[in-house]
């Protein structure tokens, strides 16, 4: 059984211990928190310090601080902005101001005015557990750290007179860096699911839809498979980049070649699947199989589930991206499959054909007229060019 961990910050130590003991003699665990440790602090600048030498897992502060008769209202939202600072940790504001904070209220910053009943506290507490954050942030550090601490001392550590002989001093940080990387991919993400006390929803084999994407973009360049959004002559949807990375980070081009997605609702396999006809066709599609004019790509966070169509090409001037919403580049793997989908598809249907029979007619004439020679001419130049 896990013991979560709890900071609560007031400049009242009358209700520190009401609080406290509230939580301490509740009857039935609070759903999804089985075991929860109350600390509690009266001072806003020593609560920020236990913050950042201890691992919480929840802060509960109250607005207001009293300093020699002196209030200051935004001691609470200034702790806020250093725990922001510093990590990520959902905060419960437990207030008689909750107006004052009432903009800041989202999934992870939470607000329960003091006149309500304790039960508010308890069910804001539910709420945030509900919502996994404190399972995925404790995961995520325990999954960091024992990377890093299996990389320095069985692997850094073992080869360490070879990375001093390097001239380079930043070799282990780019090792370390695409070791971490790595882990998250694949059998890792399946370990920090693991950690995370849920179900493993896929295999080493199979991926996530979220693992098509980073989201938001980390490149602050322009890559090949950024998706944007937005409006490009009079046409507002989703916009899949296909010009090369290449060119876009060596200023080789000043046009953008993109590719429009169209929202999976609107593709006729769709329809027909909605009738219960060709339920292989569009399954087909979304395991990305149909051919290479379209490519699926499934909902994700901002994103709908799209098919992308290399017919349905647009260029514009560069600069005219800066007008879109960058939302998420496509993971290397899937934008190589983008692009390399796109010169297939583009290469195949090439130039028209040769009209044959014109070269075999006055081939047939030659072989007619110089049989003997011309026979073995032929011959040779095919060998050539095998």
């Amino acid at each position: 059984m896990s013991e979560w961990r709890a900071l609560y910050v007031d400049d009242e130590a009358e209700i520190l211990s009401t609080v406290e003991e509230w939580f301490n003699n509740i009857e039935k665990p609070i759903p999804g928190i089985e075991s929860l440790k109350f600390d509690t602090e009266t001072d806003f600048e020593k609560a920020y310090e236990r913050m950042t030498v201890s691992n919480y897992d929840v802060v509960i502060l109250d607005l207001r601080m009293i300093i020699k008769d002196v209030e200051d209202d935004e001691a609470g939202t200034k702790l806020l902005d250093m725990i922001r600072n510093h990590c990520f940790l959902p905060v419960i504001f437990y207030t008689g101001l909750p107006h004052l904070v009432s903009h800041l209220e989202s999934a992870a910053v939470r607000i329960v005015e003091k006149t309500e009943s304790f039960e508010g506290l308890e069910a804001e507490l539910q709420y945030i557990w509900s919502t996994g954050l404190p399972s995925t942030n404790r995961a995520l550090f325990s999954h960091l750290r024992e990377i890093l601490k299996d990389y320095m001392w069985d692997f850094a550590m073992e080869n360490w007179d070879e990375f001093a002989a390097i001239p380079d001093k930043t070799s282990v940080a780019h090792v370390l860096a695409k070791r971490i990387g790595a882990s998250l991919n694949g059998s890792g993400v399946l370990n920090l699911i693991n950690k995370m006390g849920l179900k493993k929803g896929n295999t080493a084999t199979k991926v996530h839809p979220v693992q098509y994407y980073i989201m938001p973009p980390i490149e602050p360049i322009l890559l090949a498979g950024d998706i944007f959004f937005g409006s490009i002559n009079g046409i507002t949807g989703h916009w899949v980049l296909l010009s090369p990375t290449c060119d876009l980070a060596k200023d080789n081009t000043d046009m953008a070649l993109l590719a429009f997605g169209k929202p999976l609702q609107d593709h006729d396999l769709f329809d027909k699947w909605c009738n219960g006809t060709d339920k292989g066709k569009l399954n087909s599609l979304l395991l990305n199989r149909n051919g290479d004019r379209e490519y699926f790509l499934p909902a994700s966070l901002k994103l709908p589930d799209l098919v992308v169509d290399l017919q349905s090409l647009i260029e514009i001037p560069i600069e005219h991206l800066s007008t879109l919403e960058r939302i998420a580049s496509l993971d290397s793997q899937f934008a190589a499959e983008v692009q390399l989908r796109f010169v297939r598809y583009y290469g195949r249907r090439g130039v028209p054909d040769l009209d044959a029979s014109i070269i075999l007619e006055r081939l047939e004439e030659y072989k007619k007229a110089k049989p003997a020679d011309i026979i073995p001419a032929l011959t040779t130049a095919t060998a050539c060019q095998g």
